[in-house]
């Protein structure tokens, strides 16, 4: 393959580096200036080499412009255990309470959670009296605790089924044989919320066209055809679902 040499500046490139007889240093220059031998020369926002010794010397990391030289002037903060110096952030606790990531773990393991973290005896001992702590701190405040405080905000249910209650909704799914009535199919007890076959219940009238919670509006089905059949009219149901077909509907996608 032939060796070029760049139209700007007499430096050898293979003959895909060039553009428009241009190495890519001096093209570049070309579409940012409209001048392939113009250089920026604005001066970087730098510190004197002393000054930056100084300052990497007081933060244990080297400084090389002045916005980091100000960001480590701000750092102020000491943990309260080991005294080690922190940066200092808006969300940062105050002198005295602030604690660096070493000393808030404890012994230095990773302790984010039970599925990513250590699963050592000394891990699980910390973090199971980080949890007894957390909860006697729940207790104080709420009077009870924060499984029992869920339980009575949210009716012992999640917050998406509170509309009508479960006893109810369970006497609905007993007088409809748990079928689905829209595709004649039936619904599955056991399986997960996120299943196609998840019972539900579905308004005959919906409630955006002034369909009630009551046990007559309301009808078993599959999550996934309630979900299809969205506010359609009752009277356009069959057509959605081919109720002359001998195919069911509600098959996992």
């Amino acid at each position: 393959m032939p060796i070029l040499a760049c139209s700007v500046e007499d430096v050898s490139h293979t003959p895909g580096k060039l553009t428009r007889g241009m190495c890519p240093k001096h093209y570049q220059r070309f579409r940012k200036y409209g001048d392939a031998t113009k250089v920026h020369s604005a001066p970087r926002n730098s510190v004197p080499a002393e000054d930056a010794l100084r300052l990497a010397s007081n933060g244990g990391r080297s400084i090389s412009s002045a916005q980091d030289a100000k960001k480590l002037s701000r750092s102020s903060l000491t943990c309260c255990e080991c005294g080690k110096k922190m940066w200092e952030h808006k969300t940062s606790a105050p002198q005295g309470i602030a604690k660096c990531l070493d000393c808030r773990i404890g012994d230095g393991h990773n302790l984010t959670g039970y599925k990513h973290g250590c699963r050592c005896d000394a891990c699980k001992a910390s973090k199971a009296e980080k949890n007894r702590k957390y909860k006697e701190e729940f207790r104080a405040i709420h009077g009870i605790g924060p499984s029992s405080k869920w339980k009575r905000d949210n009716g012992g249910m999640p917050p998406r089924v509170e509309w009508i209650d479960r006893k109810v909704r369970r006497t609905i799914y007993e007088r409809d044989n748990w079928i689905c009535w829209l595709c004649n199919e039936a619904v599955d007890d056991t399986a997960l919320p996120r299943s196609n076959y998840y019972p539900s219940l579905d308004h005959i009238i919906p409630r955006s066209k002034g369909g009630d919670h009551n046990p007559e509006n309301l009808r078993t089905a599959h999550m996934y055809c309630n979900a299809k059949r969205r506010d359609l009219d009752a009277s356009k149901v069959g057509d959605l679902f081919g109720w002359k077909k001998a195919a069911p509907i509600c098959s996992p996608v």
